[in-house]
């Protein structure tokens, strides 16, 4: 379907335990790392078009597989509809607080086991497939009540580069795809020598979900991506509730 904004991929979606395998961490950022508690991913696989007043639905020609590892546990098959707003605030709190880390694949039929992707992309790798959209966000540490402020803030090193190996390929719902992906924060020539660099690795499995409750949940909600059966005008004395907004 649509490009989705990967902020909103790691939206949490309900309480309950840890759900889709999980990931192991190795390493850290000057201290920085995450707790990843829930690992799934879905194929992007299904475009929408419009034909004489319908919705219809095509495969793509180059499928996108969408990668989340969010520190909340959550069940990411529930329909986010239905929360109540302070489950949705606590979830997302809880994803703050332990970090969490999205990306994409695309054209992912070409994608093997054993295939070894890299953002930025090495340029002798050719154009596909790609791992695009990478964003990672690390847990807080928290601040002591003794903690004094410093004399100065030290930044991270301004270089940021992933590496992702894929050791099982999953791709319908159901399925497991698991992979190895490398984190590297490293000194530009311009930043300053006591920059904070680092390496993290993380090992995950990420359960496949379905493409429609995926699309509806990364999209907060909205009834326009939410939508399986439009039932047109309401009934009269209906409220109207149930059509298409």
């Amino acid at each position: 379907m649509r490009t989705l904004n990967p902020a909103l991929l790691a939206l949490p979606l309900v309480l309950t335990t840890a759900c889709g395998t999980g990931a192991k961490i190795t390493g850290d950022v000057a201290g920085f790392g995450f707790e990843l508690r829930t690992v799934f991913a879905w194929l992007d696989a299904t475009e929408s078009d419009q034909e004489d007043g319908r919705i219809i639905f095509t495969t793509r020609d180059r499928k996108t597989m969408r990668v989340v590892l969010s520190g909340a546990s959550f069940d990411p098959e529930s329909d986010v509809r239905f929360l109540s707003a302070g489950e949705v605030f606590d979830l997302e709190r809880e994803n703050s607080i332990n970090g969490s880390i999205t990306f994409n694949i695309t054209n992912f039929d070409a994608v093997t086991e054993g295939s070894v992707l890299h953002s930025p992309r090495d340029e002798e790798m050719g154009e596909d497939p790609r791992l695009t959209s990478v964003g990672h966000q690390f847990a807080f540490k928290r601040v002591e009540a003794d903690a004094v402020l410093p004399p100065e803030i030290i930044g991270f090193g301004s270089k940021v580069s992933y590496q992702l190996t894929i050791t099982k390929l999953g791709k319908v719902r159901g399925e497991t795809l698991s992979g190895t992906l490398i984190i590297r924060v490293e000194r530009e020539e311009n930043d300053r020598q006591d920059a904070k660099t680092g390496e993290i690795t993380v090992e995950f499995d990420a359960s496949v979900i379905g493409e429609a409750i995926a699309e509806c949940n990364s999209s907060e909600g909205r009834s326009s991506s939410c939508e399986l059966l439009r039932l047109g005008t309401p009934a009269q004395g209906s409220s109207g509730l149930l059509s298409a907004s």
